[in-house]
């Protein structure tokens, strides 16, 4: 559901060229594995929020005791910037 954010960037980017968007999707998920995002039950991107978890921990330490103090998890923001290639908050 998510990748309708980033088809709708590629033809921003091509809007003249419908075989370029569709082949640059395809590499997307293909060769740069954005398939194994979406997976069923989502495997990867689970991995994927806890590296990024652990990435704040330790380059913002404080950013990461602030949002565990106020019980924010990254699941309720990351998710989707992971699964829009953040292309939703474009």
């Amino acid at each position: 559901q998510s990748l309708n954010f980033i088809v709708a960037t590629l033809i921003g980017v091509l809007p003249d060229d419908e075989a370029a968007v569709f082949q640059c999707a395809l590499a997307l998920l293909l060769r740069h594995s954005l398939v194994d995002l979406y997976r069923p039950k989502f495997p990867k991107l689970g991995v994927v929020v806890w590296q990024f978890d652990r990435i704040v921990e330790g380059f913002l330490p404080k950013v990461h005791i602030a949002l565990v103090r106020h019980g924010v998890n990254s699941e309720y923001y990351a998710i989707q910037w992971f699964l829009t290639l953040f292309a939703s908050d474009l």
